[in-house]
């Protein structure tokens, strides 16, 4: 199975598995499919408490990570990512940090971040890609969480 078809696997799996099983199996099972077609080896670290995310964000978050892993793939040549999703106050932090080559020089915009940018803004995220002090890169994305309403606030009169 070439890397193309598990995108188109991975597509039609995804909705359903974050319906049903929620970002943190989506999540994990994308690692596990991905490692099976390429030569990298992924950590994964996702918070189970990440409080209540519709199903719309779980999604756009999904497809956020699988692109900045695609892209630490293609363009890192990455043989191990470490992917982490956790909850902070009100917000999510999505960090994937990979061996690959470091970046070097000014971010350039190809498709794959531009497709990350559209997701953001979606969500009211901020999103950057960074080196670490272990010439590593960092990618690292923001979503702020909504207040839920109170279910027991005051009816309207």
């Amino acid at each position: 199975m070439n890397m193309q078809q598990v995108t188109n696997l991975r597509t039609r799996l995804s909705n359903q598995s974050i319906a049903d099983h929620g970002i943190q199996k989506a999540l994990t099972d994308m690692c596990d499919m991905i490692a099976k077609t390429a030569d990298t080896r992924f950590t994964i670290a996702v918070c189970d408490r990440l409080g209540d995310l519709t199903d719309e964000t779980c999604l756009n978050i999904y497809r956020i990570a699988h692109e900045a892993v695609t892209n630490a793939l293609r363009h890192g040549k990455a043989t191990h990512i470490h992917l982490s999703l956790q909850r902070q106050d009100h917000q999510c932090i999505l960090d994937i940090i990979n061996n690959g080559i470091p970046m070097s020089g000014p971010l350039r915009y190809g498709l794959g971040l531009k497709l990350i940018q559209q997701r953001a803004e979606l969500l009211n995220a901020a999103f950057f890609l960074e080196p670490t002090q272990q010439q590593k890169t960092r990618f690292r994305c923001i979503i702020p969480l909504q207040a839920v309403p109170s279910m027991h606030a005051a009816p309207m009169p």
